[in-house]
């Protein structure tokens, strides 16, 4: 009689803070720990060299983001941001708000608004 094989999953992982892939044989009931992150609501404040400035807005902690974790400039908006953060604090992404609302202070003579179409 031949022994039973246990069943595994062969798992692609990366790691957040370094970019790093790794595969691994999981076998059946095997446990692994959660990643140890911490969400918080964020405001940008400002950008500076190649990072931007984020301060959470419970805390009133202050966060500086490398322009390779965010990819564009959050700086169109100064609206709350949610950031996903290890427990070492360093920023590993962000979520921006699905919409936005921005007012319109100043702009060309003759420029007017267009109506949203139906």
């Amino acid at each position: 009689m031949k022994p039973a094989r246990r069943a595994f999953t062969r798992t692609k992982m990366k790691n957040l803070l370094t970019g790093g892939v790794i595969e691994r044989n999981i076998r059946s009931g095997e446990k692994l720990e959660p990643a140890a992150i911490e969400e918080c609501e964020m405001q940008y404040l400002y950008k500076e060299a190649d990072a931007f400035v984020f301060m959470n807005t419970k805390s009133y902690e202050q966060m500086h983001i490398n322009r390779d974790v965010l990819g564009d400039d959050p700086s169109c908006s100064g609206q709350h941001q949610r950031a996903g953060a290890p427990l070492q604090r360093s920023a590993i992404g962000i979520t921006l708000p699905n919409f936005i609302d921005l007012r319109i202070t100043q702009s060309d003579p003759g420029v007017r608004a267009i109506p949203p179409r139906m």
